[in-house]
This record gives structure tokens, C-alpha cells and sequence, in this order.
């Protein structure tokens, strides 16, 4: 007789709409089962075949039992259920269903076999439990799980939010943070391979606006924090995994269409109103089936995304009149031949996705699988955002016309061919290879890159100066007047040239020999990317006009621009090579049925044949090259994590390994792109007598009357990016590439890592009245920086110490100008602490909730949050004005609260019901206390270029005007004020010190989603779905709910504008040669927590599925 046996509590599926943390190596893309075959006393059984089968495809692995009874089937396909079959001379037949695996979960199981003619009683203590064998906090959401998600953008990003350590900032294009890291240090996979935004310019990570893969083509989709699996590699955030559909022996097909409108969005976020109409259009079909039975099969699936839309505001809420626009465009058309294009309006957007997959048994433990992903994606960026609503009445609100917008996307190939063969019992291999190309949409709408981008204020004509003592008005030269607005058109400075592709080929080998109770994974990997990058910023010019009437007469009061200095702008084209090896070997120790020990290393070698061009002049002033790169360096990698059940409720994980690398790509490039000797800056400027200045003269070499001609000829009479006088461009090549801004590599650069352990307890608790099964966990994740990243200008040297005690600079001797020589270096400081407890609980009447708390402690140095290098040096808060302010990170979130509640069972015949309801709320952003410099160029007050409002504000002691020495005020309105807000603030506390980086903290954010499906009956036995999915129901239900406000980027608040003064109560510094004895405070105002539009309305897409 056949007896079918309970095998150990096998793999037990996440639960229809399940978010707690589920262990799994899911960078692997198979699933394993392996353990041991006793009889009747406990003793091994050496030679029982054991027999796997993937129920759906007949996918089989047949295994023979080592002389410890052990077996190991690896390799297996995802997904189940799973049949396990298990035959021996003289023993019953014992054969169960084991449910469904997920990638790279070893499934460990149990299996006691009866002497023939005899029958086991099972009981629940003869029952073994089965031992994940993943060791860091990680989530797993199922297919199934998925479909369940609101997910109005049908973003794979959303899935990504239901983890407990993810932060999605909606106000940064849906930006991942995980663990409290910087977005751009997070790996994205599909089946394995990286599908990661290649370059770093994507702050969302991903290769394209919504992820290159179809919600409907995803099997499994994985978050893990800190995995010992030594295949994860390339990141420091967390790793997202992806595993596709397969095909099996059923046909199966899936069509669905998504439609939302204008009057399915919101349109008031407090203060805020939406503006324009808006039309949103999605379509999937997928088939999947057996092309031979039980040998081959496909799997297709196909997304198309068409949205409709418009600015994002409207130009009248910034005080800007049709009349404004028609006569900035019309005379952009008569005098410069030139079309503005307008306001953006009823532009279209597109997402097309498609995803091939086919699968081949090819015998019995080989399979062999092949995949093809397209991905093309296109959008409106570059638009005005809610930014310029916060300058009404302090800054002057500016407005970008379609033509100074672009359109960004990707295009994307991506295929993908696996083997995997069991070769015997204990050995079996891997061979993935893949290639990806990708290149990146960057295109000014309208074209035209060669015409420039135009500023024009719109001061009819500048005013006259001000009395003696007054404010500024405006009457400077390059000055608007305060409050009044801006148009914005032409290409802007970053499209003017930028194009960028990249082609990458990995081939990865992977042998796992089963020795006893060890599990030997060994590993090699080659990767190839061949890059090429054109990004030079300025080479068509930025041109301003502080008037209609300089504008209309084509007299602009500077012009900002790039010259390629050996010769056409592809000459500025930045081509090398970022390849890398890797090697590693880990072992799996199954020590007892109950305890498993990891324990492996992985070493990265980065390989990078090409170097920088060679800038004489940068060696001369620093006495080292600037063609340093990453070839040669390394990073060694250990693993170790511990995996306990000692009892069926309970389990306890570890883990602890160095993890790095991640980098994005783009912050190498910017020395291929930026070297000294291919481009040279010069800004020419209008004075108020009518001459003529440029910061970089002495650079130039020219006198001044050379400056006056040639300034003359390019102030006047302007026609746009074409009209550059060749006595500019002669002037620039001749002087050539000395003072050229210059990006370089510290010579002892590392690569990015850190450290990380973590610990998680999981229990499956019996609450009594409120019943059993609440699994109950609690994760704790800590992170401390090996190196890390940081941008200084090595053209500012200290000089002196201002009155808080800070560093203070100049320009380094011999370098004048206002350009700067970037050098990428390192830090040893940060640290993080991540805290996680949660819970899950479903009943059998189809209600489920589950939740989590997080709190965050995390610190760093520089943030990393621009993809150029002056744009990471200045964007950030300092204490030294040359180094980024040591403190709490921007991506620190305190706390963070999740709650899932549902339904999911069949109320009607056969037909499913399910209702979700996702509450996030969590802390507001962090921002720093800042006071600002207002002065043009390098900063007369800190001595650095770009800064002026960054650096961390000094606190008086308010007790009074004069108890502190160090400041004076320029009015007791000033101090008032002033005194006023740092009594009311946190600032209180730091009375006589610098404010450490942000400790400011804007309001918490709410967010509520709500996911409706209904199962009705269809033709031919199919199945017809309703859907909706509801955003943000607090803003639905009011316009002050569930909004977002924070300080704007780059998060720090200048409370006051500084100057120095040259003695205690004298005359203030024009330049940071002059001594600063005194600081003055001016301008107080308060941070503005800002409404963001992004993530604040609420929105309802509606859509229909069918299934056959």
C-alpha cells in the first residue's frame, strides 16, 4: 500500500495578501529542497530515491539518498505546488504535497519511511519542523499577494513599500530607501540579473519611470536587508528581487485595462490646487502554456501605458498672465526665430513593456531557460514645480515654457539564457548569461539643443537704484526685483548635450556540491559594461535678461557658458569600460534537523582599463594625476549567518558580512566627463556703469579692453547659443584648460561597504481568546560605515577661523576664478540602527491584518543626492565649509507604522472577494538650520563656491541683543524675531553652538490605500474581475489630510542671511580675503514647510481583468 506521509511542515505559502518578513536568497532564481530519509527507529536509509515534481510544468528531480539518508535537490523551479515522492527496497512508499518554494529558500524536510506492510501514526510530535534557511530580515510578496496591492501607478516600487524598512519618498520620483540608505545604493534583479538603473541617474533606481517588468509577469517579488547569500552583491541599501511567470502544461490567458481621468484625482492639497486635464490609459495581456508537454513552454506578457498630461501648475499661480507668455514667446519667434512652444498641455506619456519567457525540460535535472525583456518609456520632465509656489512674495517665481522641458525615458533590451543541471546526487551547476542595452532619453522638447536656455525677468525695465539704506530693488544688473516673476525657455543647461548608453554583458557560474551535512556553493562571475556618455552642461549658454525692455532689444546682463576646447562637442564624449569580477565560496552546515550555519566570503575585483584624460595643470597644482579609476580595487566580502528552530513556534535568524560596492556609476564618470582639458567654463556679466566682468578673466589672460570687446560683442545684440562670437571661443581655446573646473578619483579611493549584522525572532503565538497562528517577529538591523563617499573642492584651501570657531577659505593661490576642482574621496563615518517589530494573523473566514513598527537611528556625512559632483558638494549642510556636516541622515524616517487589514475569501459560489485596506504613517523629513551668504560666486563669508546657503547656523545666545558678541543684528526687529523663533524651536538647546544637521523635523505623513476585487462568473469557464484602487482616501475624505510638507530639497532652512564684518561692529567683507571678526544677522524667516503636491492628492483608477 501507498502511505502518504505529512513530511515536516512543509513550506507553508504567504498568505493571500500576507507583508511580514519571509526569508529567501532571492537572487538566486530556483528554489531547493533537501533533508533526510530515517525509517521507523531514526536511522538513515543510504540509497532511497527521492523523487521532486513541480506539479504544474511535470518538471521532475530525482535524487538518490547519501549513506547519512541525506539528499539535496537543487535548481528547482518556482512557484508549486510540489509533489515528493520517496521509494526504498523494503519501505512503504511515502509521497506528499509540499505546497510552494521561493527563490533560493532550501527547503529542509524530514521524511520517515514505514516498514512494508507497517503504517506510521502521525502525530504532532513526530512531526520535524522544516527550517528556512535565509538568515536577514527580508519580505516576500507571492503573485498572488501582488494582485492584492493598491497600486494606482501600477509601480513595482508600491510592492517595495509593503517591507517594513522601505521608505518611498513620493516628492523624489518615488525614491527606495531602505534601511535608512541613500536610493541609490539599492540592487534591482530579474531572475538574477541586474535590471537596476545602470548609470545612477534614475533617483527611483529602476531602468525606467515604472520598472521594466509587468506587474502580471511577476512570480515573487523579494526586499532583503542583509542576506549572507554570497550572490548578492552590488549594494549597501537593500536588494529587490524579482522572479518571472513561467509557462506550464495549462494554457492560460489574462487581459486587463486600467483607466483614471481627471476627475478620478484630486485637485486641493491645502494651500495647493492641481490644475489641468489628465487621462490615464493601461493595458495588459498575457498567455502562458505548454508549447510540448511536460518538456517546453512559454510565457508572454505585454503592458501598454498611455497618460495625457499637463503642467504640473499653472503659470497664473505664480502671477505670470497669459500676456506675460504671448509676449515673451511672440517676440522669441520675431527677434530670435525662435518657438517657446508655450505651456505644456495635453502632452502624452508612454510606458511599453513586454516580457517573453520560455522554459525547457531538457532531461531530467536539466532545464534550460531563456528571456527577453523590452522596455520603452518616455515622459515630461524638466517642468516647474511647487517650488516655485513657495517663492511667491520671497524669491522670485519662475516658469519653465514646454521648450525648456524634456522628455526623459529609457530604451531597454535585456535577454537572459540559464542552465541548470543536477550532474548527480551531490553535485549540480548553474551557467546564467546576460545582456542588457540601455540607452537614455534626455531631449529637450522642441529639439533645438544648439539655441540655449533663456532667463527673462519680467521688470518691464529695470527700476531706478534705491535711496541710501533701502532695500535692493532690482536696479543691479543680473538682479529681478523682489517678488517679481520669470519665464524660463529654451533647452536647459543639462540638455544641451546629453546622451547616454550603455551595453553590459555578466556571465555568472555557479557549482553547489552536497558533501555530508555541508552544502558547498561556489561562485564566478564576469561583467562587462561598455559606456558612453556625453553630458556637458552650458555648451549652448544660460543667458539672462533682468528686463523686458534688455530683452526685446536683445541686450543680455550675462551669459554662463561651456566651450569644448579641442574642437565639436564629441570631443566632450566620456567612453570607458566598468567591468568587475567575482568570486566566492559559502557554506551551508545543516549542524542539526533544527540548526543551520552559513558561512562563506565573496571578493569583488573592479576592472577598468580606460583612465581619465590626463590634466597637466591639475598635477601641478595637487601634486598627484586625476586619472585615477577603479581598476585594481577590491572588496572583500565575509558572510556569516545562523539559522535556529528549537521549537515548531519558534525561530531564530542571524547574520553579519561586509556589503558594498553599489556605487552609482555616474559619480566614476564624472571624472571621464569633467577632466580640465575638453571644457572650460566663463561667465561674462553686465556691470551697473555699462562695462563689462568675467570671474574667470585672469584664467583668460585678457586685459581689459580684450574682456570689454569681446564681452560687448556677446551681451549685445544676442541671438541664442548659435551667435556665440568666435572672439569668445578663440579667446577660451587660446588660453586653454588651466583654470578648466577639473572632477578627480582620490588615488586611495575604496569602494563604498559597510558592515552589517542583523537578528531577527520569529514565534507563532497561541493568543487564546483571540486565538493561534499570530506570528509575531521583531528584526534589528545595525549598519556601520567601512567607507563611504564624499566630494571636496580642492581649489578651496583654509585660510583663517571665522567667529563660530569653523574653518574658513580662499581660492587656492594661483587659482582664480570661480571654478573648482571636485575630488571624490572617502569617509569612515556612519552608522545606522534599524528596529523592526511586526505581526501577521489570518483567519480561516478569509480576514487578515498584519502590521509593523520601525524606528530608524541613522547617521551620515554626505548624502549622495545628485548624480554631479559639484551638485553632491553643494547640496549639502556643512559645519567645515569644505566637507558635508556629519550628523542625522537625510533618509532617517524616526518612526514608521504599517497596518494591513482584509478580506479575501469566496462570498459568492466560486468567486473571490477581496478588500484591502494599507495604512502607512510615518516621520516627516529631516531638515538642517541654516543661515545664508548671499554673495554672487565664491562666498565672502565661508570662502567656498556654491554653499552660501548651507552651512549649519551659528546659535546665538538670545537672552538678549548683545549677550553674544559674535553677532549683531541689523535691526531689533531682526533679533526679535529671531529671538522668538530659537526660543520655540529645537534650536533652543544649542544657544552658543553650531546647529548639528537636522535636527529639524517637519509634520508626520499619513497615508491610507484601499484595493476593492470581485470575481464574477465569465464565458467559457473564464473568470471576470471588477477592480479599484483608491489612493490616499485622507485626502478623498479631506483636503488637509494625508498631504505632505517638508523643506524643500536639499532640506535645509536659511533662518537668516550672514555677513562678516571686517571688525566688531565695522564694515561688512566684499571678499574672504577681508577678515571677518563679527557675524550679522539679517533677513530672519521662518522654514517653510511646504505643501508638495507628489503624494498629497488622492486618486482611483478603475479597472477590468479577465482570466482563462
Amino acid at each position: 500500500m501507498k502511505l502518504k506521509y505529512l513530511l515536516a511542515a512543509s513550506v507553508v505559502s504567504l498568505a493571500a495578501t500576507t507583508t511580514i518578513a519571509t526569508p529567501a536568497f532571492a537572487q538566486e532564481t530556483t528554489s531547493t529542497v533537501r533533508g533526510d530519509v530515517v525509517d521507523q527507529s531514526g536511522n538513515p536509509i543510504a540509497g532511497a530515491t527521492v523523487v521532486v515534481l513541480h506539479v504544474p510544468s511535470g518538471t521532475r528531480s530525482t535524487q538518490t539518498t547519501d549513506a547519512n539518508g541525506g539528499f539535496n535537490a537543487p535548481g528547482l523551479r518556482l512557484g508549486g505546488p510540489f509533489t515528493i515522492t520517496v521509494t526504498a527496497e523494503g519501505f512503504e512508499t511515502a509521497e506528499q504535497e509540499i505546497g510552494f518554494l521561493a527563490a533560493g529558500q532550501a527547503q529542509r524536510v524530514s521524511v520517515a519511511l514505514a516498514d512494508m506492510g507497517q503504517t506510521i501514526i502521525v502525530s504532532g510530535a513526530r512531526q520535524t519542523s522544516s527550517i528556512k534557511l535565509a538568515t536577514g530580515a527580508a519580505t516576500v510578496l507571492t503573485a498572488r499577494d501582488i494582485e492584492g496591492v493598491a497600486n494606482i501607478n501600477r509601480d513595482i516600487r508600491n510592492l517595495a513599500a509593503r517591507d517594513p524598512l522601505v521608505t518611498l519618498d513620493a516628492t523624489n520620483n518615488g525614491a527606495i530607501s531602505i534601511a535608512g540608505q541613500n536610493n541609490r545604493f539599492n540592487r534591482f534583479t530579474v531572475d538574477g540579473v541586474a535590471f537596476g538603473d545602470p548609470f545612477g541617474l534614475e533617483s527611483g533606481g529602476l531602468v525606467s519611470s515604472r520598472g521594466p517588468v509587468p506587474l502580471d509577469a511577476i512570480g515573487e517579488f523579494s526586499v532583503e536587508t542583509a542576506p549572507v547569500d554570497i550572490q548578492q552583491g552590488f549594494f549597501q541599501g537593500g536588494a529587490i528581487n524579482t522572479q518571472l511567470r513561467s509557462g506550464g502544461n495549462n494554457f492560460t490567458f489574462l487581459g486587463s485595462a486600467y483607466y483614471q481621468n481627471d476627475d478620478l484625482r484630486g485637485t486641493r492639497a491645502r494651500n495647493l490646487t492641481r490644475v489641468g486635464a489628465f487621462d490615464s490609459q493601461v493595458y495588459v495581456a498575457q498567455v502562458t502554456g505548454p508549447i510540448i508537454k511536460d518538456k517546453l513552454f512559454f510565457a508572454v506578457t505585454y503592458e501598454r501605458t498611455r497618460d495625457t498630461v499637463p503642467a504640473d501648475i499653472d503659470p497664473a499661480q505664480l502671477g505670470i498672465t497669459p500676456q506675460d507668455i504671448q509676449l515673451i514667446s511672440d517676440t522669441a519667434r520675431n527677434t530670435y526665430n525662435f518657438d517657446t512652444l508655450g505651456v505644456a498641455n495635453d502632452i502624452v506619456e508612454s510606458d511599453d513593456k513586454l516580457v517573453t519567457k520560455l522554459d525547457w525540460n531538457v532531461a531530467d535535472g536539466h532545464r534550460l531557460s531563456a528571456t527577453y525583456i523590452w522596455n520603452e518609456s518616455a515622459l515630461l520632465a524638466g517642468q516647474t514645480g511647487v517650488g516655485a509656489l513657495n517663492a511667491i512674495g520671497n524669491g522670485n517665481p519662475t516658469f519653465n515654457l514646454l521648450s525648456n522641458n524634456y522628455t526623459q525615458g529609457a530604451k531597454n533590451h535585456f535577454g537572459i539564457i540559464q542552465s541548470n543541471n543536477q550532474w548527480s546526487d551531490s553535485f549540480s551547476t548553474q551557467l546564467r548569461v546576460s545582456y542588457a542595452d540601455y540607452v537614455r532619453l534626455q531631449v529637450p522638447v522642441g529639439g533645438n539643443r544648439d539655441f540655449g536656455q533663456f532667463l527673462v525677468c519680467l521688470d518691464p525695465v529695470n527700476p531706478a537704484p534705491p535711496p541710501a539704506g533701502a532695500p535692493q530693488n532690482g536696479s543691479a544688473p543680473a538682479v529681478c526685483s523682489p517678488g517679481q516673476e520669470r519665464l524660463q525657455f529654451g533647452p536647459d543647461i543639462s540638455r544641451q548635450a546629453n546622451e547616454l548608453d550603455s551595453q553590459s554583458l555578466a556571465i555568472e557560474f555557479q557549482a553547489t556540491l552536497k558533501l555530508n551535512n555541508h552544502t558547498v556553493k561556489f561562485i564566478a562571475e564576469r561583467r562587462r559594461q561598455d559606456v558612453r556618455n556625453l553630458f556637458a552642461q552650458r555648451v549652448s549658454g544660460a543667458w539672462l535678461f533682468d528686463s523686458i525692455a534688455d530683452y526685446e532689444a536683445q541686450r543680455a546682463n550675462e551669459l554662463d557658458i561651456a566651450i569644448p576646447l579641442r574642437g565639436g562637442i564629441d570631443t566632450v564624449t566620456a567612453e570607458f569600460q566598468n567591468n568587475s569580477w567575482t568570486f566566492g565560496i559559502m557554506d551551508t552546515i545543516d549542524v542539526t534537523d533544527n540548526l543551520t550555519v552559513v558561512a562563506g566570503m565573496r571578493y569583488d575585483l573592479f576592472d577598468t582599463p580606460d583612465r581619465p584624460f590626463f590634466n597637466e595643470f591639475f598635477l601641478d597644482r595637487f601634486g598627484f594625476a586625476n586619472t585615477a579609476n577603479l581598476n585594481g580595487r577590491d572588496l572583500f566580502q565575509p558572510r556569516f549567518g545562523v539559522n535556529w528552530k528549537p521549537t515548531d513556534r519558534l525561530q531564530l535568524r542571524g547574520s553579519a558580512g561586509l556589503f558594498g560596492g553599489g556605487n552609482p556609476l555616474v559619480w566614476i564618470s564624472n571624472n571621464f566627463s569633467n577632466p580640465g582639458p575638453t571644457l572650460q567654463r566663463v561667465r561674462l556679466r553686465r556691470n551697473a556703469n555699462g562695462t563689462f566682468s568675467s570671474p574667470e578673466q585672469g584664467v583668460l589672460g585678457l586685459s581689459n579692453d580684450q574682456l570689454q570687446a569681446i564681452a560687448a560683442q556677446t551681451l549685445n545684440n544676442v541671438t541664442g547659443g548659435t551667435g556665440i562670437p568666435q572672439s569668445l571661443v578663440d579667446a577660451v581655446r587660446q588660453a586653454g584648460f588651466i583654470g578648466s573646473p577639473t572632477n578627480a578619483l582620490d588615488p586611495n579611493f575604496n569602494p563604498p561597504s559597510q558592515w552589517r549584522f542583523s537578528g531577527s525572532a520569529d514565534y507563532e503565538a497561541n493568543l487564546g481568546p483571540l486565538g493561534d497562528g499570530w506570528n509575531l517577529g521583531v528584526d534589528v538591523i545595525y549598519s556601520k560605515v567601512n567607507d563611504a563617499l564624499e566630494w571636496t573642492d580642492l581649489r578651496s584651501v583654509q585660510t583663517g577661523t571665522l567667529p563660530d570657531g569653523r574653518p574658513r577659505y580662499n581660492v587656492l593661490t594661483g587659482a582664480a576664478g570661480e571654478n573648482t576642482d571636485m575630488l571624490l574621496t572617502n569617509t569612515g563615518f556612519g552608522e545606522s540602527w534599524n528596529l523592526v517589530a511586526r505581526f501577521n494573523k489570518r483567519w480561516s473566514s478569509g480576514f487578515f491584518l498584519n502590521g509593523s513598527y520601525t524606528f530608524q537611528d541613522v547617521t551620515d556625512q554626505n548624502p549622495g543626492t545628485s548624480s554631479v559632483a559639484f551638485s553632491n558638494y553643494t547640496n549639502t549642510a556643512f559645519t567645515d565649509p569644505n566637507f558635508a556636516a556629519q550628523g542625522i541622515a537625510n533618509y532617517q524616517r524616526d518612526h514608521q507604522f504599517r497596518l494591513v487589514a482584509g478580506y479575501d475569501a469566496e462570498l459568492f459560489g466560486d468567486n473571490n472577494t477581496r478588500v484591502e485596506l494599507f495604512y502607512n504613517v510615518r516621520s516627516g523629513q529631516r531638515y538642517s538650520f541654516t543661515f545664508q551668504d548671499i554673495t554672487n560666486g565664491r562666498s565672502s563669508v565661508f570662502g567656498v563656491n556654491g554653499r552660501g546657503a548651507r552651512g549649519l547656523l551659528f546659535v546665538p545666545d538670545v537672552s538678549s541683543q548683545t549677550a553674544d558678541p559674535r553677532v549683531v543684528y541689523d535691526s531689533a526687529a531682526t533679533f526679535a524675531a529671531f529671538q522668538n523663533f530659537v526660543n520655540n524651536s529645537e534650536l533652543a538647546a544649542f544657544q552658543g553652538q553650531i546647529a548639528p544637521k537636522n535636527i529639524g523635523r517637519t509634520p508626520w505623513v499619513h497615508k491610507l490605500d484601499l484595493s476593492v476585487r470581485q470575481e464574477v462568473p465569465f464565458v467559457f469557464g473564464g473568470k471576470l474581475e471588477l477592480l479599484a484602487d483608491v489612493e490616499n482616501v485622507l485626502n478623498l475624505i479631506d483636503k488637509d489630510w494625508g498631504t505632505i510638507r517638508q523643506v524643500g530639497f536639499p532640506y535645509t532652512a536659511p533662518v537668516v542671511n550672514v555677513q562678516c564684518l571686517q571688525a566688531v561692529g565695522g564694515a561688512a567683507t566684499a571678499n574672504a580675503g577681508q577678515p571677518c571678526a563679527q557675524y550679522r544677522f539679517s533677513n530672519f524667516r521662518a522654514p517653510n514647510e511646504a505643501t508638495q503636491i507628489n503624494g498629497s492628492l488622492w486618486g482611483v483608477r478603475f479597472g477590468v481583468r479577465v482570466r482563462f
